[in-house]
């Protein structure tokens, strides 16, 4: 199972997924995905919702699996930028 959460560099990264309405019957069934960002020892509610680009120029992906990843990918590209790192070096 993919998680859907992950502790990097002192936060919590949680991607939440929905899944979008079916144009009909025959389409494949379409996600996309949110992260949410605190630092691992605080109150989760309190954690700051973040869009991912990909899904917020409405793109979506197949299955919620890969939501989760650019999710994740995404809030580890927002917490390198916070601690001042390269973007994307994990």
């Amino acid at each position: 199972m993919h998680q859907n959460n992950t502790v990097y560099k002192g936060y919590l990264l949680t991607a939440r997924v929905e899944r979008q309405p079916q144009a009909d019957a025959d389409s494949s069934p379409q996600f996309a995905a949110t992260v949410t960002i605190a630092p691992a020892d605080m109150i989760q509610r309190y954690a700051e919702p973040y869009p991912v680009p990909r899904f917020a120029d409405g793109r979506f992906v197949e299955s919620p699996r890969d939501a989760v990843h650019e999710a994740i990918q995404h809030g580890l590209d927002i917490v390198s930028a916070i601690q001042g790192d390269a973007v994307g070096n994990v």
